[in-house]
């Protein structure tokens, strides 16, 4: 997850066997299938409604495709089926568009499954549905391409408020900064092995250097009050609780200072990945999707 990879997703009548989805009222489930845009010509119309009626839950699994990506990220599976069908829009832009398409993290990771459903995703989804190869590459790394990605998720959410007349969700689809920026920064864990705890909404650095002001003058106050005359009358409680904040207070200068080492070396252009269509596409640091007969410098 540390690199989120190109896109290619296509979204279908998903089980609800581990939740209950509420349809709105007056809606008719799957219904988006038949939805229709007038920015969208008749060959784009079909293609999309290909993509919408694809079928991706195969109903004879215990675990279907929509519970496993909530399963595997930790998503409420009402969630996980609106993931889904931002995928399935980002396909239709990967092949659509005029440009390369880099998605949201959301949607890679719907992307990730998908392809390790190789079957379903080579012979039925690309074979049949895209009609075209979409391929997709990791990025190769470096500011550049931090910068070309950037650019190109930008384009992605203008062609998606074009192409569907309506800005893109921001939860599923955030802005650039927090696509290159955060949410670049995922990794597995063994939840059997490691506690997990969310962190405050604050920066590292921040709370490192708070840490260390208030434990390094809670130590001198203690110093301050605990000789009389000299070390060997200190209060043994006293010598703990010194300790105690040397301890704090150190922990606080390392997490500062590794925050601070952290943004020097960090690798650019880790955010992302890349889909080609039909001639494929080179690397990518965001991820990017062309469709048909490919794009260039992908």
């Amino acid at each position: 997850m540390t690199f989120p990879e190109q896109a290619n997703l296509e979204q279908t009548s998903l089980e609800r066997d581990a939740e209950t989805v509420d349809t709105p009222t007056g809606e008719v489930e799957g219904s988006a299938a038949l939805q229709t845009f007038d920015a969208m010509d008749a060959t784009q119309t079909a293609l999309y409604e290909r993509i919408q009626t694809f079928d991706i839950d195969d109903v004879e699994d215990s675990l279907s495709f929509s519970q496993r990506l909530a399963r595997d990220n930790g998503w409420p599976l009402k969630f996980a089926l609106r993931v889904i069908e931002e995928y399935r829009r980002f396909v239709f832009l990967a092949i659509a568009a005029d440009h390369p398409v880099t998605p949201s993290d959301h949607v890679d990771q719907a992307w990730h499954l998908h392809l390790a459903y190789s079957r379903s995703y080579w012979e039925d989804f690309c074979s049949r549905v895209l009609e075209t190869p979409l391929h997709h590459e990791p990025t190769k790394g470096g500011e550049a391409e931090g910068e070309k990605f950037d650019d190109w998720y930008q384009q992605t959410l203008a062609s998606y408020e074009r192409f569907f007349d309506e800005v893109p969700p921001e939860e599923i689809w955030p802005e650039a900064k927090v696509r290159f920026g955060r949410d670049i920064d995922f990794v597995r864990v063994n939840t059997q092995q490691k506690w997990v705890i969310s962190k405050l909404p604050v920066p590292r650095e921040v709370v490192g250097a708070v840490v260390a002001v208030l434990v390094v003058g809670s130590w001198l106050n203690v110093l301050q009050h605990g000789f009389q005359h000299g070390a060997r009358t200190l209060n043994p409680l006293g010598g703990l609780l010194v300790a105690v904040l040397a301890a704090l207070a150190s922990y606080g200068l390392i997490q500062f200072g590794a925050s601070f080492l952290d943004a020097l070396n960090k690798p650019k252009g880790l955010g992302g990945c890349a889909a080609g269509g039909g001639g494929g596409c080179g690397g990518c640091g965001g991820c990017c999707g062309c469709g048909g007969g490919g794009c260039g410098g992908c």
